[in-house]
């Protein structure tokens, strides 16, 4: 496929994705979800107080980037309506598609290692059609699909902070991508070091958008590995060491007030564990080890975003840890209250 026609697929898709996310966001959905309504108000607190906060403690604790962009959002229109909040999720909704697009082109494209002569031989411009024509059309099937998905769609209409988790994930994983192939192919180690740096801000942003993102560090340590498999039997270990350092270091800047995340969550922890029920879930033989093994999963990453120098050693197995003591506990708070 050419490039034209795929820039005006690709156009096409967009125009769809908008289309479906931006028609008639004014009237529909109807009304405010009390969940934001809340994010609503800290926004106007935000716009009136000038206090642009990394963690809003109400409503059990919401990171901030969603409703500080709302503010901005808010004080730009200069209208207090419902579709003014939601604006903001259906253009990260929007930008998501692009980005399905490009990292799924990336991820299949067609990858030359530096370690062979393969660019001198004269079948490799056919191959490289072909590989290029597939990646092509995989990737705009991926940005159709989720443009016109249901619910990419309603989260997409509706100002939760959730919609902003895959627009910076994908984004990320996009530019690691990048970064990672272009040294694959012998391309110039400077602009892979550019692509990790964008990579890693974004990457770190994530963690300001909802909880569920605190899991992907995982994902990223997969690719990582993927790719220093490839560098080890290739012969490019010490360009990707450099890069990938750019990237985990960018991503450390990204989320340094992170910290403020977690601690403030924290306090919030330490105030249900007040409640009378939580009593008796530590009583429980089974609940006195979920709580403290959860209480050492939290401290491991407290641990881990106070020391941004060594946080993708202690993060990364921290957090499953954390979770999985977290989801037990609840588990276990659910049959107490209903047995």
């Amino acid at each position: 496929m050419s490039r034209s026609r795929t820039a005006f697929t690709l156009g096409l898709i967009l125009i769809i994705a908008s289309f479906l996310r931006l028609y008639h966001l004014k009237t529909t959905p109807p009304g405010l979800y009390p969940d934001e309504a809340m994010d609503g108000t800290n926004a106007q607190e935000t716009l009136q107080t000038g206090h642009f906060k990394v963690y809003y403690p109400e409503n059990n604790g919401r990171e901030g980037l969603f409703m500080n962009m709302q503010a901005v959002f808010l004080k730009v229109i200069g209208q207090n309506e419902p579709w003014v909040l939601r604006l903001p999720s259906a253009i990260f909704g929007i930008l998501t598609v692009l980005g399905m697009f490009s990292l799924t082109r990336e991820l299949f494209r067609y990858e030359i290692p530096m370690s062979t002569n393969i660019r001198k031989q004269p079948e490799d411009s056919y191959i490289r059609k072909k590989f290029i024509f597939r990646s092509e059309h995989i990737a705009l099937l991926s940005a159709f699909l989720l443009a016109t998905s249901f619910w990419h769609i309603n989260f997409s209409r509706i100002s939760f902070r959730a919609i902003t988790a895959p627009f910076f994930l994908v984004w990320a994983i996009y530019f690691l991508l990048l970064g990672f192939n272009k040294l694959a192919r012998g391309e110039k180690f400077r602009y892979a070091t550019l692509f990790h740096i964008i990579g890693g801000i974004f990457f770190g942003l994530g963690f300001y958008t909802y909880i569920a993102y605190r899991v992907m560090p995982l994902l990223v340590l997969f690719v990582i590995i993927y790719f220093w498999r490839i560098a080890n039997r290739n012969g490019w270990v010490k360009n990707f060491l450099h890069s990938a350092a750019h990237f985990l270091f960018f991503v450390g800047i990204g989320k340094a007030e992170h910290r403020g995340v977690v601690l403030d969550g924290s306090k919030l922890f330490e105030q249900s564990a007040t409640h009378p029920l939580a009593g008796r879930i530590r009583r429980h033989p089974f609940g006195m080890g979920l709580f403290q093994l959860e209480q050492f999963g939290k401290q491991l990453v407290v641990l881990g975003v106070r020391n941004l120098g060594r946080i993708q050693h202690i993060i990364a197995p921290a957090i499953p840890l954390y979770f999985f003591a977290k989801l037990s506990n609840a588990l276990l708070h659910g049959i107490i209250r209903h047995g």
